[in-house]
């Protein structure tokens, strides 16, 4: 070999260590997504719950309200609903802007009305109360909410 061939040889060294760990992280990728497949499905949460909060939410009135399994089941299957029914009020594109608005909040109104159905009387009014705090909270943030009448959504 003469020395005039080793940077044509240091080239085609990168070359096939460029190529191999590529083709390395192929069947890499590929595993990993066959097995992200095989795991069990998650909780009953929607993605979109688990991005509001849902289920932080729900540990706190579980905490706060001393709620048994049964009544944790419920609420989770109500929270669950509203957000599938607001996104597809905020996917219908035939509603105008102030319409969805309108229309997600009843659904959210109609929701607490759901998880109040759930509660006992004793539970109801300290679940108002967080009510009553979070859309303090959000009026205090500019969320839009406070001063409407309708506490904001869980």
């Amino acid at each position: 070999m003469k020395m005039t061939d080793l940077p044509n040889m240091g080239r085609r060294l990168l070359m096939l260590a460029v190529c191999g760990s590529a083709l390395i992280g192929g069947v890499a990728l590929a595993q990993d997504t066959s097995a992200a497949s095989m795991q069990p499905p998650a909780p009953a949460t929607s993605p979109a719950q688990q991005g509001h909060g849902g289920e932080r939410m729900l540990e706190r009135m579980t905490k706060k309200l001393n709620l048994s399994p049964d009544q944790v089941t419920q609420i989770r299957a109500i929270d669950v609903d509203t957000v599938n029914k607001v996104q597809a009020v905020r996917g219908d594109s035939s509603l105008a802007g102030k319409d969805r608005q309108t229309k997600a909040m009843a659904i959210r109104q109609a929701s607490q009305m759901k998880i109040r159905a759930v509660l006992t009387d004793e539970q109801r009014p300290r679940y108002d109360e967080m009510l009553g705090r979070m859309q303090a909270r959000a009026g205090s943030r500019g969320g839009g909410q406070a001063g409407s009448g309708a506490p904001p959504m869980l």
